[in-house]
């Protein structure tokens, strides 16, 4: 299933990290799932620096702004009461 999904030629949506790929380092094999779009949950995983996808959203607002600022996660603003927002890639 795994090779049939690298191999398709239709869009390929990946949820929080795409397959395969590790959280921390990213793409770890040449071979990997590259998807045409990815949705971070809660914040962008160190591993997603790689991602080369058309479209990144960040969904969810689960971090209380005091948590974002201690840990310097620099989270985007969400317009209104949206529950994602888009990335730039």
């Amino acid at each position: 299933m795994y090779k049939t999904l690298i191999s398709s030629k239709l869009p390929i949506v990946a949820v929080d990290i795409p397959s395969g790929w590790d959280v921390e380092k990213g793409m770890i094999k040449a071979e990997s799932l590259q998807p045409d779009m990815l949705i971070s949950l809660t914040a962008p995983k160190l591993g997603c620096r790689g991602f080369k996808g058309k479209f990144h959203y960040l969904g969810g607002r689960f971090i209380p702004l005091d948590l974002d600022k201690k840990y310097e996660l620099n989270l985007p603003t969400y317009p209104g009461t949206d529950q994602c927002v888009k990335l730039e890639t």
